[in-house]
């Protein structure tokens, strides 16, 4: 069987783009999708059909959240995470998630420091500005 985590707790609307990341998965042969996220868009990833587990992280609880939450990813041996969030703390739950692979964004994409917790990098795109020029 095989796992993917997926490791994007931010805002509904940049939770809302990643939705079909899940069914993409599926379509790529993972049989099971896991799914961090915090509990303000924890529903909108319950209703993914394609996303089979949610672990929610309380950041509100702080440390004490910690503990159950550690349990809870590596209940799972994941082969894949995939670390959308780009901080410090999602580098940290991915790494904590002992995945057999990790990717996360590129050293100039990354901020504090995620990029040391993701051995594989998302390639680094220069940012475009306006209109495309053909």
């Amino acid at each position: 069987m095989k796992r993917a985590l997926i490791v994007l707790m931010g805002s509904i609307g940049d939770v809302a783009r990643a939705l079909p990341l899940a069914a993409i998965l599926k379509a790529g042969g993972f049989d099971q999708i896991s799914w961090v996220i915090e509990p303000k868009s924890a529903e909108l990833i319950r209703l993914n059909r394609y996303v089979d587990r949610v672990i929610v992280f309380d950041r509100k609880r702080g440390l004490m959240a910690l503990p159950q939450f550690v349990r809870e990813l590596r209940a799972e041996k994941y082969d894949l995470v995939l670390d959308l969030q780009r901080h410090f703390k999602s580098g940290i739950f991915s790494w904590l998630s002992a995945a057999t692979r990790r990717i996360g964004f590129h050293i100039s994409d990354a901020k504090e420091f995620n990029w040391i917790f993701n051995p594989e990098r998302i390639e680094h795109r220069a940012a475009r500005w306006g209109p495309s020029i053909a």
